[in-house]
């Protein structure tokens, strides 16, 4: 990633420090594939922890297994995108011919729903069938490779979905930093009322917490930047150990590691500068596709905190025509294997739970599963040497778009089945961004009783949703597949299998920061007898987030990707509320309580300018010295 030139500079001057920035002269000099940068991955491998070879092995060897089936002919075809939107269109079809089959007479008795799977569905694969046809010309004429020049020169070397605000991933340090008391936390432990003084005391509280949500925004946005083309090439990667990853001492690593640690470079250089681990768990279907990954630390943590993990899913690339048919695949699948109940989105559930006729090598769940165990138990053998106690670890859940939806199943399976994680792993809270509906009103209705049973009380499930710049709808994927059962009050009214009951599952958070006042938030379906409080961290240099807020507008776009952002900005506002970075940008102007208590007021420029701080144009002076680089992907 690159950063800030102080950034870069702290980077730089480490002798600890495993990274290279690939824009600077020393990386220019390195022959590319030749045996100087061959060393380089080399000696991140080594600065690796063992826990991380072992997880990154593993994770490469499933992915080479899993490649031997796609060398055959048939393989191939199956792996285009065309292939893929006829064999989505073709089990729509089939789900509405079994439909018609056993109840021949829906055009009368259900009307509705027939209406909703012609106008619905038959808009969606129209619009995929363009959509197809485009991403086809666009691969003809070069479209992706000129895309991806325009990142490294215009966009800091960022892919698209990040392109709205390329100092995104600027300093933000601070914001990781503050989240750690919250992701080291005990879980609350809620106790009855004894006495009638007790009563409002006792009362349970709920707490939304801003740096928390942003630092796993963070990090959900961040695993966007992994590049596919060395993950297909590690694919391809001889087998040096077939039980590579069996064990803690992993040997020297083949080529399929290798390239697989290229294309996750940018996530390991990041988590070494939040201080923090990454691992990559495991893909979903496609090696292209949305991915499992984590951030966690248990060396850090002190006597009074406990380790913590935090599993993010990657989203949906707007390059990615695979992604875009896992978010239209919306027909209802049974859910009852994984979820014990209720109807799922196809393309969501799928992706992390497999059929049995399906050819996948590895089941996605199991390894998410295994890596959150692995992870728990080392750090439980870490704080038993270091503190003389084996606490237990934190497990955090996130995601944007397309892996919010994933992220919604996943949580849900963990409340269903606590027992998959151990006695090692404390489920805490999810935070999903962008997020759209994943389930049918029964099986909403079933995460609801899960998460109300009194040793769920305390965890939440929050659907973060913005509407920044389009104040009446908002992020447009919040909104769809289009349902309408997301309160109970009207869940019985519909029919099972009708589209209709498409439902959301979570305590909705609207993030609107362009209201006329503070909180510049409002939170939906709150749970009856809790208390929501929504809290950041009380030193929080917020005029400074108000400041690099301010200095990233432009007011006439400078070049070709500030001019597309500009575009969908203020002709597509719904697509604009839907960016991660747009997300950060209504989630740092929330006004929350802090450690006192007290509500925070972020300074606006001229009150920093009455409080005596000089401005120069859109900086401050105190960054005025600081010499400038733009920060984002290696170029």
């Amino acid at each position: 990633m690159e950063h800030s030139r102080a950034d870069r500079d702290e980077l730089i001057l480490s002798d600890k420090c495993p990274f290279m920035y690939h824009d600077t002269p020393q990386w220019r000099k390195m022959g590319k594939g030749g045996d100087d940068e061959k060393a380089y991955y080399f000696n991140i491998w080594n600065s690796l922890s063992p826990l991380q070879q072992v997880v990154l092995a593993q994770h490469a060897t499933d992915i080479i297994r899993s490649s031997k089936k796609r060398l055959t002919f048939t393989s191939q075809i199956k792996a285009t995108q065309t292939y893929g939107l006829v064999e989505s269109a073709m089990s729509l079809g089939f789900s509405a011919l079994i439909l018609l089959c056993g109840a021949p007479l829906a055009f009368i008795t259900r009307p509705l729903d027939v209406f909703y799977m012609v106008v619905w569905f038959g808009a969606v694969y129209s619009g995929l069938c363009w959509a197809n046809v485009a991403f086809l010309i666009a691969h003809v004429m070069g479209v992706g490779k000129f895309m991806r020049m325009l990142g490294d020169r215009q966009g800091a070397g960022w892919s698209t979905i990040n392109w709205l605000n390329i100092n995104m991933f600027n300093r933000k340090q601070k914001i990781i930093h503050h989240a750690r008391e919250a992701f080291c936390s005990e879980m609350p432990d809620f106790e009855p009322a004894t006495t009638a003084g007790d009563l409002h005391t006792k009362r349970r509280k709920i707490q939304f917490n801003v740096d928390v949500a942003r630092s796993i925004l963070l990090m959900c946005s961040i695993i966007y930047e992994r590049d596919v083309s060395f993950v297909q090439r590690a694919a391809s990667g001889a087998i040096s150990r077939p039980s590579l990853g069996d064990n803690d001492n992993p040997s020297e690593p083949n080529e399929g590691i290798l390239f697989l640690l290229k294309s996750e470079e940018y996530m390991y250089r990041q988590a070494y500068l939040w201080d923090l681990r990454f691992v990559s768990i495991a893909d979903f279907r496609k090696l292209t596709g949305p991915f499992a990954g984590a951030f966690y630390d248990y060396e850090k943590v002190g006597p009074d905190e406990n380790p913590f993990i935090v599993v993010v899913m990657k989203g949906t690339s707007p390059d990615c025509f695979a992604e875009w048919i896992m978010d239209c695949a919306c027909k209802f699948e049974s859910s009852g294997d994984f979820l014990a109940t209720g109807l799922a989105h196809s393309g969501f559930y799928n992706t992390l739970f497999p059929s049995k006729s399906c050819d996948a090598h590895v089941l996605p769940y199991m390894r998410i599963v295994e890596t959150i165990k692995m992870i728990a138990s080392k750090a439980a053998q870490h704080t038993l040497q270091k503190y003389g106690k084996a606490k237990k670890t934190n497990l955090y859940v996130g995601g944007h778009s397309l892996g919010a939806g994933i992220a919604q199943l996943l949580y849900a399976r963990f409340l269903e089945s606590p027992d998959d994680l151990g006695d090692q792993v404390v489920l805490r809270d999810a935070y999903v961004f962008g997020t759209p509906r994943a389930c049918d009103s029964k099986l909403a209705t079933r995460v609801d009783f899960n998460m109300n049973k009194p040793i769920n009380q305390g965890r939440q499930l929050w659907r973060v949703a913005n509407r920044a710049q389009s104040p009446i709808i908002g992020d447009i994927v919040t909104r769809v597949p289009p349902g309408f059962a997301d309160k109970r009050e009207v869940r019985r009214g519909f029919q099972e299998g009708s589209y209709f009951a498409y439902a959301a599952i979570g305590t909705r958070v609207d993030l609107t920061p362009n209201a006329r006042g503070p909180p510049f938030y409002n939170i939906r379906h709150a749970p009856v007898g809790h208390n929501i409080e929504v809290y950041k961290k009380a030193d929080e240099a917020e005029n400074e987030f108000a400041s690099c807020r301010e200095s990233s507008k432009y007011i006439f776009p400078r070049d070709i990707v500030q001019l597309s952002m500009w575009v969908i900005t203020n002709l597509v506002p719904i697509l604009h509320d839907h960016f991660p970075a747009s997300y950060m940008d209504s989630l740092n102007k929330i006004q929350a309580k802090t450690a006192y208590g007290k509500i925070k007021k972020i300074k606006s420029v001229s009150e920093d300018k009455a409080a005596g701080l000089n401005y120069k144009g859109n900086q401050p002076s105190l960054l005025s010295n600081v010499p400038s680089a733009t920060p984002g992907r290696d170029k």
